[in-house]
């Protein structure tokens, strides 16, 4: 048997105890960091702080998954609202056209402004044009009259050579369309205190079929309003 003297001196043992060391120093290694991981930092403490020990791994339950996913759903996209205009009024075959007046103020003083909204609904099944605001129309008038059922004022929108309008608008079937007029403006002839009642007064404008679009051409004769109250009160001094 070889003597410990003639082993060290051995290239060959020397490699084998080499690695052996390194072995166990690989294995020692974990052992002294976890064993450093667990110490309590107060046993020969230069800067105490609190120690917690380190929470025991939970054990696996079979059947349940390593990992919770957690996944975000998209918000569910509403549909589109049909913002296509729909019919506000009945139609028929026989359906024609209907007339309304409102006064912005039902009681003004003497002199000052009488603004009006001409409402225009179409009850037939099929579409028509009228001009525009402020387009001249011929074919609708504004009538004022007074308590003894006079009329005092007419007011038409009209242009000098007769031009045609420049701006159309469509009145779908089953839709109204809304026309301001100012029935006094001011320095106009002033209305006179007293009441009075106005209507709008639809007729056909024998010149808009020149345009050659489909305009109204009063099947059923021309269209009168019920009529509203005005009130026109002396002036006050301020």
């Amino acid at each position: 048997m070889p003597s410990i003297h003639a082993l060290l001196n051995s290239p060959k043992a020397l490699a084998v105890l080499g690695g052996v060391a390194v072995i166990g120093l690989g294995m020692a290694v974990p052992q002294c960091i976890g064993a450093f991981r667990e110490a309590d930092p107060n046993e020969h403490p230069v800067d105490p702080v609190p120690f917690v020990a380190s929470a025991a791994p939970q054990a696996h339950v079979e059947g349940a998954p390593y990992e919770t996913a957690f996944v975000r759903r998209a918000p569910k996209l509403e549909e589109p609202e049909d913002e296509t205009p729909k019919p506000v009024l009945e139609t028929s075959a026989d359906g024609d056209v209907e007339a309304t007046l409102k006064l912005r103020f039902g009681s003004v003083e003497t002199g000052e402004r009488v603004q009006a909204t001409v409402k225009v609904g179409n009850h037939s099944q099929a579409d028509f044009f009228l001009p525009g605001p402020g387009e001249p129309n011929h074919g609708l008038a504004v009538v004022v009259q007074d308590a003894d059922g006079a009329e005092v004022r007419r007011v038409v929108e009209t242009t000098k050579g007769g031009q045609l309008p420049r701006r159309m608008i469509k009145v779908g079937a089953g839709f109204e369309a809304e026309l301001p007029v100012m029935v006094v403006a001011e320095g106009e002839a002033p209305l006179a205190p007293g009441t009075y009642t106005a209507y709008v007064e639809l007729r056909p404008d024998p010149r808009l079929p020149r345009i050659g679009l489909p305009v109204w051409t009063a099947p059923k004769g021309p269209v009168r309003s019920d009529t509203v109250k005005l009130v026109v009160t002396a002036k006050t001094s301020k």
